[in-house]
């Protein structure tokens, strides 16, 4: 819990915009993410929407500095 990782999207991933947009996530196989093909993304924002895909295109470490400078809303 002391790792943070900014992910950039391949498209615009326009559903993330929207008010009460929540993130899916699912695992395949082993439960460890190491590289960005490894997220499997959508995103709804009802549990009646079918879900947009949101590929990740890349995905970089944040250092402690820019970890610490997160706001502590969007930390877990």
């Amino acid at each position: 819990m002391n790792r943070y990782f900014r992910l950039d999207l391949s498209g615009r991933c326009q559903t993330l915009m929207e008010p009460g947009a929540f993130l899916i996530t699912k695992i395949h196989g082993a439960d460890s993410i190491c590289s960005s093909v490894d997220w499997d993304l959508h995103v709804a924002t009802s549990w009646h929407d079918i879900p947009e895909a949101c590929i990740v295109k890349r995905m970089i470490e944040l250092t402690p500095a820019e970890a610490e400078a997160l706001p502590k809303k969007v930390k877990p």
